[in-house]
C-alpha cells in the first residue's frame, strides 16, 4: 500500500500491471541503488566506474617524485592528463616568474631540464590530500624540498604544491597543479 501510494505522488493513478507500473518499478530500482548505493556504479547511465581513493593519489606524487630522482620525463609525464594545466610561479632571488603549460608542453620542458648532470633529491611533505565527494576529483596540497644542479650550479628549491586529481579512463591523473617555487 505504501509503494502504490507513493508511486500515486509520482505519476498518478496507479493500475496494477499497467505499463506505467513497470516503468515507475524501473525508475525507483534506479533510484534505490543511485541513491541509497552511490559507490556502485551505474553501467549504462553514462557515469564512469570506479573512486579515486587517498592512497591512488599518493601513489601518483610517489611516482611523479621517483621519475624526478630517475631523471625520468616518461614517467612524470605518465600521471598527468595532457590537457592539464600546470602553472607555476619561480621565485628565484625575487624575480619572479610565471610559466604555464600543458602536459606536452610539460614533458619537453622536463625532458630539457633532466638533462642536466648531478643528482636530484626530492622530499616532499605535509601531504594533506581530499577526495571530493564525487569520487572522481581529488585535491593534494604539499611541500616539496629539492637540490639540482641547473646551468652547472647547485639550487635549492621549495616548492608549495595544490594539484587537482581526476579520474580518467580509470586512471588517476593530474588535471591541474599550481605551484609556488623559491629557489636558492
Amino acid at each position: 500500500m505504501l509503494e502504490a501510494s507513493f508511486a500515486s505522488s509520482l505519476t498518478g493513478t496507479v493500475r496494477p500491471n499497467s505499463v506505467s507500473t513497470r516503468r515507475l518499478d524501473i525508475r525507483l530500482w534506479i533510484w534505490t541503488i543511485a541513491v541509497l548505493l552511490p559507490g556502485l556504479p551505474l553501467a549504462g547511465i553514462g557515469q564512469q566506474v570506479g573512486r579515486i581513493s587517498k592512497d591512488q593519489v599518493l601513489a601518483v606524487l610517489k611516482s611523479i617524485d621517483a621519475g624526478e630522482r630517475d631523471k625520468n620525463a616518461t614517467a612524470i609525464v605518465a600521471n598527468i592528463a595532457t590537457n592539464a594545466v600546470l602553472t607555476s610561479t619561480i621565485d628565484e632571488n625575487g624575480h619572479k616568474d610565471l610559466q604555464r603549460y600543458d602536459g606536452a608542453e610539460y614533458k619537453r620542458i622536463l625532458e630539457i631540464s633532466l638533462k642536466e648532470p648531478g643528482p636530484v633529491t626530492v622530499k616532499r611533505s605535509h601531504v594533506a590530500i581530499e577526495v571530493w565527494a564525487d569520487g572522481k576529483t581529488a585535491r593534494a596540497t604539499s611541500i616539496i624540498v629539492e637540490d639540482y644542479q641547473f646551468e652547472g650550479k647547485m639550487k635549492h628549491g621549495v616548492t608549495q604544491e595544490s594539484a587537482t586529481f581526476e579520474l580518467i579512463q580509470g586512471k588517476v591523473l593530474v588535471t591541474k597543479m599550481d605551484s609556488l617555487v623559491t629557489v636558492k
